[in-house]
């Protein structure tokens, strides 16, 4: 499964095992992909909108 998603609160760090950080704020869309693997750090409750397909 993928998710796509559009932040509208909070804040939260994505790290992927390959390194890559995604910082994500209100405003801030981000995709997942089905393979993606990693940790998420949860700074602020973190509201937002999102598909899983």
């Amino acid at each position: 499964m993928s998710e796509s998603a559009s932040v509208l609160g909070g804040r939260a760090t994505y790290r992927h095992e390959s390194g890559e950080v995604i910082e994500t704020t209100p405003g801030t869309a981000a995709f997942f992909p089905e393979a993606w693997r990693g940790t998420c750090e949860v700074e602020e409750t973190v509201r937002k909108i999102y598909t899983i397909r």
